[in-house]
């Protein structure tokens, strides 16, 4: 199984501090932001990792990653459950410009060609360092998505045409069975409180998906639809995301939190 890092976009929502960095290299608490989702692929013993990077500053995310296998850090190795000679192969793609995550995870497709592949957006990070751990061993083709049951005070947000709108796609769950994604709600039309975190797993026919899809009235091509497309055709499966979940690139308030809540968990370990 190969991993995946999604670690493009702009940034804009953490402005100014990525005036001259990109996002994904910003701390949380005591390692790269980019550094707590590469752990989950490390804990779930993958080694092949492509990573889409972009914006103005995406030399940043390659050169902080080339550097880690050298890396004197024992702290950092130990948390990534790299052993001291363990090397982890990057391979490195560039998105033009901001056209979705499902845009991005397209340009892994001549790497990965028919493996399936755990995706993590790079800016999600969890408490629970085996996210991916069982799923990934388990994975049998589908598709698998993380949800977070969040409360209210998690769920909203303000966009700029004053409509509030749930923060995240949303999933509408009926027993053991996702039925429908829908992409950032509003209060009227909220499924329930299970967001979808930035952690999938997928088969090697997303990359067909993907190229069926027609951008979004963002003039984006969206996960959900990825993932709703895995739904119609009855090939998804989904587990509840033990712990916290933070996202740490959504604003300055969600980075901020995302460094206290990793701040927490490594004073209690």
């Amino acid at each position: 199984m190969y991993g995946v890092l999604l670690a493009g976009g702009t940034g804009s929502r953490l402005w100014p501090l990525t005036e001259h960095a990109n996002k994904h290299s910003l701390p949380v608490y005591d390692r790269p932001m980019i550094f707590h989702p590469l752990g989950n692929l490390m804990h779930a013993g993958i080694r092949d990792v492509v990573v889409v990077t972009g914006g103005e500053h995406y030399e940043q995310i390659k050169k902080l990653l080339d550097t880690l296998d050298h890396a004197k850090d024992k702290n950092t190795r130990h948390f990534l459950k790299l052993a001291p000679h363990d090397h982890v192969n990057f391979r490195f793609r560039l998105q033009d410009k901001p056209a979705g995550i499902a845009d991005a995870l397209s340009l892994a497709q001549w790497l990965v060609r028919d493996q399936p592949i755990a995706v993590m957006l790079a800016d999600n990070v969890f408490e629970d360092d085996h996210l991916l751990t069982d799923v990934a061993k388990n994975f049998k083709g589908g598709a698998h998505i993380f949800l977070k049951e969040l409360p209210e005070d998690q769920l909203w947000e303000t966009g700029k045409d004053g409509v509030v709108r749930a923060k995240y796609g949303m999933a509408r769950v009926e027993g053991d069975k996702v039925v429908e994604i829908i992409e950032k709600p509003t209060q009227d039309r909220l499924p329930s409180r299970y967001a979808v975190t930035g952690a999938y797993i997928y088969d090697a026919s997303v990359f067909s998906v993907v190229h069926t899809l027609k951008p979004s009235q963002r003039g984006e091509l969206e996960i959900t639809d990825v993932n709703n497309e895995y739904i119609r055709q009855g090939r998804m499966t989904f587990s509840v995301v033990k712990g916290w979940w933070g996202d740490a690139g959504e604003s300055r308030e969600g980075l901020f939190a995302a460094g206290e809540l990793a701040r927490r968990k490594c004073r209690q370990s």
